[in-house]
């Protein structure tokens, strides 16, 4: 019988090679930006009083950044001059999506979301090119 977290983890690694964007990341702990690839969820929620006004009263932008952490254990980081393996998102790291048609897009790590399986791991983003 197969075992359902493998095949989750396996449905995960495809679904990030199939979506991902390349991008950089850097927080104030790196010496420079290192290249990686995220998977970017962007929607718009209307709230507001759509039975009584028929349209919505407000126009809210939930975004997300999602990592794919057999990558991210890959990565190598140079930290104070020293070159390292492995690399832990942190609030406030920026994220620029460095695909084309994307070029100018940059997103700040707001709030790590509870783990829910495996190989993912997801954050909150506020835009910091607006």
């Amino acid at each position: 019988m197969p075992n359902f977290a493998a095949i989750k983890a396996n449905a995960r690694r495809a679904v990030h090679a199939a979506f991902a964007y390349s991008a950089t990341y850097q927080d104030s702990s790196l010496d420079a930006a290192v290249d990686i690839t995220v998977r970017w969820h962007n929607r718009l929620v209307l709230l507001g009083d759509f039975q009584d006004s028929g349209y919505s009263n407000v126009v809210d932008g939930i975004e997300r950044i999602i990592f794919n952490l057999e990558e991210l254990a890959t990565v190598k980081i140079m930290v104070g001059g020293v070159e390292s393996e492995g690399l832990t998102p942190r609030k406030n790291a920026v994220i620029k999506i460095t695909d084309v048609g994307f070029e100018g897009t940059e997103l700040i790590l707001e709030a790590r979301e509870p783990k829910v399986g495996p190989i993912e791991e997801k954050w909150q983003v506020i835009r910091g090119d607006v």
